[in-house]
């Protein structure tokens, strides 16, 4: 399938559509260290800015869009994962099996749980050879170097859509010097 953007590193999962918001709130597994949360919700905020538009993630705040995250220290991954995003929730695994059995360490939880992120904000898996990016595919030990891409950040530009403040209703009588606007929406 060929991705929304065209960018060898970053590009919107093929089943991702354009979406308005404003908030994303992220319900952390108690069982997850509050540092991860923080330290990969935080790993997105490169991406805030003039150039760039997507949601804010808010931890443990509703949004136009929530997510849950869990976390289970015993659970491991299958077939090389070190977590999974599906519908709404991400599931972070600290342990995956490799193709041959064995139990190997998923790395870093922050990078993981910050690729699992950005999977739930429409981004794809980038290849190996983009290691160093947050989305780059995940595998055993594979998990410490990686971080936010400005073209990462770009490719979610093109997925998200910020709505623009409604315009603001005028009161009072037309040629009045005490017309003020309000903030009150129709």
């Amino acid at each position: 399938m060929s991705p929304l953007f065209a960018d060898r590193c970053s590009s919107l999962r093929p089943d991702a559509r354009v979406a308005a918001a404003v908030t994303v709130g992220v319900f952390p597994d108690p069982r997850l260290p509050v540092a991860v949360m923080e330290r990969a919700v935080a790993a997105w905020s490169v991406c805030s800015g003039p150039e760039t538009e997507m949601p804010r993630l808010e931890i443990g705040r509703h949004g136009t869009r929530d997510l849950l995250v869990e976390f289970d220290p015993a659970a491991i991954g299958s077939d090389e994962r070190c977590g999974s995003f599906q519908m709404r929730t991400i599931t972070i695994f600290a342990r995956t099996r490799t193709q041959h059995g064995n139990v190997v360490s998923c790395g870093s939880m922050i990078q993981n749980l910050t690729h699992e992120l950005g999977h739930a904000l429409g981004l794809a898996d980038a290849p190996r050879s983009c290691s160093s990016f947050a989305m780059a595919k995940l595998g055993p030990n594979n998990g410490f170097h990686r971080r936010v891409r400005a073209a990462e950040c770009q490719a979610l530009s093109a997925r998200w859509v910020q709505l623009p403040a409604p315009p603001p209703i005028w009161t009072g009588v037309e040629g009045d010097s005490r017309v003020a606007a309000s903030s009150v929406y129709p």
